[in-house]
């Protein structure tokens, strides 16, 4: 599979992390989206009622669960809680989706999904989490993202702006510092503006 060009003044490593880890699946066209060649925005797949501003859980498994229990609270078009919890742990049973700087970026496909959609959950306090450098630490930022299953291109460039986004480090501490889950829609959808 070709992988597109890291964007300028992006991470490399932390990008060629990240589509590495969704390397081998099969490419189709993508099912929403901008056309090829654009870039993609977080606010096209992340809407303000899917920002949960703390996690009451401690560790990773919970908090996956929270934030599959709240994704699938507020829309309706995505499977049940218990599917989508499944998905996102045999991913990270295949590798972690922590990318690193305490963002984690835990995602899996579906067929039958019309379209991306994107939860971000934050933990001032930070849940232990494996990098994909093996290494643990407390991460703080949690993006999850579910795809239609015939959509790898679409799922790969949603990775990539994310993680090119969360690479800046004022934008991590905007997001702790901000008082409430509308606060940290409108920080991340500024931000997504700019680039």
């Amino acid at each position: 599979m070709r992988r597109p060009p890291v964007p300028a003044g992006c991470g490399r490593d932390a990008i060629e992390r990240c589509l590495g880890a969704v390397a081998g699946v099969s490419s189709g066209p993508p099912a929403v989206g901008r056309k090829h060649g654009v870039d993609m925005k977080i606010v096209e797949f992340l809407r303000p009622e899917l920002v949960l501003d703390e996690l009451k859980a401690t560790e990773k498994t919970a908090a996956l669960r929270e934030i599959c229990s709240f994704l699938a609270s507020r829309d309706a078009s995505l499977p049940p809680e218990d599917q989508l919890f499944q998905v996102l742990e045999e991913r990270e049973q295949l590798r972690s989706t922590g990318i690193g700087d305490h963002v984690a970026i835990p995602h899996g496909r579906f067929s039958g999904l019309e379209r991306l959609t994107a939860a971000f959950a934050r933990s001032r306090e930070g849940i232990e989490f494996v990098g994909t450098d093996d290494n643990p630490g407390l991460f703080q930022h949690f993006i999850v993202v579910f795809a239609p299953e015939n959509s790898a291109g679409l799922h790969l460039k949603a990775l990539a702006r994310i993680t090119r986004l969360f690479k800046k480090p004022e934008l991590r501490e905007a997001i702790l510092a901000a008082p409430d889950a509308a606060g940290i829609y409108r920080i991340i959808a500024d931000e997504d503006a700019k680039s």
